[in-house]
């Protein structure tokens, strides 16, 4: 089992507030991630983090960060977009570490269901610049002081452990309680048909998932990161190269594999040498003046 924020306004472009990131969890623990998939047969596996709101909030965008399952005959991952339809974000009160209800039972403040690639982009396996406002019809969610969770999962055209079956990313950064994780049809037979403690579930630590959100004091804001920073030759044999505008400077690189191991690794003139690393994918965490973004490297 198993980021990305937005760029301020710049140069030519019409300057505006930036908005605030309320909650920000980059990517890359030791355990990469846990599936969150609703499939095309009635069954789901949901996963859900907890989040503290100190004062009243408007909610802005949103970014999940995740990637597809393993094709072990590959080595690679399952192209998963060609089979995601839509994607859904579930807001619930806290009910004494827990959500206080589930995707399928209800009880949610807020289900933003089926919200389309009008409404997000879909980059590396990573749901970005999520408008929650328009994926609420338009009315903006606002949010007072308190404790609640956060679950997201992307509509797919299979099963969900078929190869639509996409995988929240984990995090390091800790909070009250852990990740939580709900598999209402025990499809991969562990008993976890309530909401259930991820790391007791792994045997292992997986305190968050990776996630991003941010008010709505700026949707004028020009582009993002993902948009901007660019990563070639990918797939790559050796060299990769980190294209980026000037105003943006890189100030660190972190690699890991799919096993969430953390792996050395130098950037000299924005270039990555990957020629020692074995073949198969890996998450690279680029941290700039301007944010963090997570992007996917396939090494052949």
């Amino acid at each position: 089992m198993k980021k990305i924020t937005l760029l301020l306004a710049f140069a030519l472009m019409s300057i505006a507030t930036q908005a605030q990131e309320i909650i920000n969890r980059p990517g890359g623990i030791a355990q990469t991630g846990l599936i969150s998939t609703k499939g095309n047969d009635g069954t789901a596996v949901y996963g859900a983090d907890f989040f503290t709101i100190t004062e009243e909030v408007t909610l802005g965008t949103l970014d999940i960060s995740g990637f597809g399952s393993l094709d072990v005959s590959s080595g690679g991952l399952f192209s998963f977009e060609s089979n995601i339809t839509d994607f859904n974000v579930y807001i619930f009160e806290d009910n004494n570490g827990a959500p206080d209800g589930d995707p399928e039972s209800g009880g949610e403040l807020y289900a933003l269901a089926n919200i389309t690639d009008a409404n997000y982009t879909l980059t590396d396996g990573n749901f970005l610049q999520i408008d929650l406002t328009a994926a609420n019809g338009g009315t903006e969610i606002t949010l007072p002081a308190g404790n609640y969770w956060i679950s997201a999962f992307p509509s797919a055209t299979t099963a969900p452990t078929g190869d639509g079956r996409w995988n929240w990313m984990g995090s390091d950064e800790t909070t009250t309680y852990n990740a939580v994780l709900i598999d209402p049809a025990n499809l991969f037979g562990a008993g976890a048909t309530s909401w259930t403690d991820a790391s007791a579930l792994l045997g292992e630590p997986f305190p968050t998932f990776s996630w991003v959100l941010r008010d709505n004091t700026a949707m004028g804001v020009a582009g993002d990161l993902a948009e901007m920073i660019s990563v070639y030759p990918n797939p790559t044999s050796d060299f990769v190269q980190l294209n980026l505008p000037s105003h943006i400077e890189v100030t660190s690189v972190q690699m890991f594999d799919l096993l969430g191991k953390n792996i050395d690794v130098e950037l000299n003139n924005n270039k990555l040498d990957l020629t020692s690393f074995a073949e198969g994918v890996y998450m690279i965490s680029i941290e700039t003046n301007q944010g963090k973004l997570t992007k996917k490297i396939i090494k052949k």
